[in-house]
């Protein structure tokens, strides 16, 4: 199971934002939860892992706010 603390890798991006947002979040849920990712997925893990290069720590804190 992903950490919540520290750079995550796009694995990890995804295991946590299917475990922490979709719970919560109908849309999201949607698009996370089919087998063949979404090009919305695609785009919100790809901003996740650039913002998280730049600012370490950065996808983690998202993924648990949007949560």
């Amino acid at each position: 199971m992903a950490s919540l603390t520290g750079s995550l890798d796009r694995t990890a991006v995804v295991e946590v934002a299917q475990r922490e947002i979709l719970r919560h979040w109908h849309y999201f849920g949607y698009h996370f939860e089919k087998p063949q990712a979404s090009e919305f997925v695609h785009s919100v893990v790809d901003a996740l892992m650039i913002c998280d290069q730049l600012m370490p720590g950065y996808a983690a804190k998202s993924l648990s706010t949007m949560g």
